[in-house]
């Protein structure tokens, strides 16, 4: 899957804990210092002030391509879809919010 120029920008945007929107898209840290990613009015990711990350999908209600796209641009984060079936990072994956890890700018 090709990473468009707005999900390369949103990633960075995200890890770096900077505001950006763009059309759908909007990446914005809140007064605890919690950086949001949302899309299509969805929250897709959390990045907590110390760097861990917290992804999801079983609420997102958006182009799920567009989703995926965005969210693989951040390190650290595969998803695709084989047989309809939504695989994390090589694993099969429901789409649940899981905490992946820590990434830092």
């Amino acid at each position: 899957m090709k990473k468009s120029k707005i999900s390369k920008q949103a990633a960075k945007a995200f890890v770096n804990g900077v505001n950006f929107k763009s059309g759908t898209t909007d990446i914005f840290t809140d007064g605890d210092g919690v950086t949001h990613f949302i899309l299509d009015d969805n929250e897709i990711a959390i990045r907590k002030y110390n760097g861990k990350i917290k992804i999801g999908l079983d609420d997102f209600y958006g182009n799920i391509k567009t989703a995926m796209s965005r969210l693989n641009c951040i390190q650290g984060i595969k998803l695709k879809i084989k047989n309809n079936q939504l695989f994390l990072n090589g694993d099969i994956w429901d789409g649940t919010w899981i905490y992946l890890g820590y990434v830092f700018s």
